[in-house]
């Protein structure tokens, strides 16, 4: 007589536990959003930069932002709208084809722009990524000019007699070509320093050589402020031998023709002896010459005159208050001290206002007897 048999329990097969997993897994990541948010924060750095290209900060020309999470399909993002005001001469088509073709390098886009003229003109830019529809706006940035305020027509500044030699620093030029037609109207001999890396780096080098004004590299260095923004292949210390000889040759050929080199930030790579050291001995190497701007406490001085590097100091800042008196101000403060030293150094930057005092100021500066030179006529330990 057979036994009765109970129906035996059915194994799973091994593979089906794990299979289950990987096909739950691939269910929640279907349906799991699709997190737009660091495309936001892609957008937002593009526009920084060009804005702050053209003289505009959100320190002091950001007039209202606002945030708000926002769904499309499975898309989610934090959309951002940021409304600035600028200047009334603010390049409108200029920075729509920077703002465009930057976009376009990091697979952003310009979804949308619309000109406001009345009550008031106001400019929006609505930002957005190939492949999402058009409605998904990722950051909305408007624009809206303040009321002109012209630099009011003065007459020439007059300056005390005396005597010395004079060299003027106008720093960060690269970012866009509007100021050379009007520094390149100056007839005295400026030194054009030029960031490196930019996209007018080398035309602005090109067109200021032509002049005859005399070319060097603003070298972007590291700042004690870890959030102080950072340009391209900045010098940081720390890094080793290779990589900070590297990044500065690289960025000389980016400016062709540089005469000199001179720190652009740098208040904490400039006292650091190795990284100055390193590259104090290129500079040494290429015949080349180097100027401190002076941004914090410094050992290049004391290092090149150890070395045996051309080198020289700055002054005088002119335009750290961009007001045409504040300017004309500091041009006298200029002159006094080379009517007493002999010689005198000052740094500007790439702004309409200081060229406009200089284009005044500079015949003054000659007729009150002080002669203006190229940077490298008043380098020490030239030869």
């Amino acid at each position: 007589m057979k036994k009765s048999s109970r129906s035996r329990s059915r194994r799973l097969p091994p593979w089906l536990v794990p299979a289950g997993l990987v096909l739950f897994v691939g269910l929640l990541l279907a349906v799991r959003p699709n997190d737009l948010t660091p495309r936001v924060h892609q957008a937002e750095s593009i526009v920084t930069a060009l804005l702050k290209a053209e003289g505009v900060r959100s320190s002091k020309d950001l007039l209202s932002e606002s945030t708000e999470w926002r769904q499309a399909g499975r898309a989610r993002w934090n959309f951002l709208e940021q409304r600035y005001r600028v200047s009334a001469s603010f390049p409108w088509d200029f920075f729509r084809k920077e703002l465009d073709r930057d976009l376009k390098k990091q697979r952003l886009m310009l979804v949308k722009f619309q000109r406001q003229t009345s009550p008031a003109l106001r400019l929006q830019y609505d930002v957005g990524a190939p492949g999402l529809p058009q409605h998904t706006v990722l950051m909305r940035l408007i624009l809206e000019p303040r009321a002109a305020a012209p630099i009011p027509p003065v007459s020439a500044p007059a300056f005390p007699k005396g005597k010395g030699k004079i060299a003027i620093v106008l720093d960060d030029w690269g970012y866009t070509m509007r100021q050379v037609p009007a520094v390149n109207s100056i007839e005295q001999p400026l030194t054009v320093s030029v960031l490196p890396s930019l996209p007018y780096s080398t035309q602005v080098a090109a067109a200021a050589r032509a002049h005859g004004h005399q070319v060097m590299l603003h070298m972007p260095m590291e700042a004690m402020d870890p959030n102080e923004p950072r340009e391209a292949d900045t010098l940081l210390t720390g890094m080793n031998r290779r990589e900070i000889l590297d990044r500065l040759n690289r960025s000389l050929l980016t400016v062709p023709g540089a005469a000199g080199v001179n720190n652009h930030q740098g208040s904490k790579a400039t006292s650091d002896s190795v990284l100055m050291e390193i590259v104090l001995q290129e500079v040494k190497r290429r015949n080349l010459f180097f100027m401190d701007s002076v941004t914090g406490h410094s050992v290049g001085p004391v290092l090149a005159r150890r070395m045996g590097v051309r080198f020289a100091r700055r002054d005088v800042f002119l335009d750290n208050t961009a007001a045409p008196a504040a300017i004309r101000k500091q041009l006298a403060e200029l002159a006094r001290l080379a009517s007493k030293n002999g010689k005198a150094i000052a740094i500007g930057h790439d702004r309409p206002a200081t060229i406009q005092v200089l284009q005044e100021a500079l015949p003054a500066l000659e007729q009150a007897g002080y002669t203006l030179v190229p940077l490298s006529d008043l380098t020490e330990n030239s030869s």
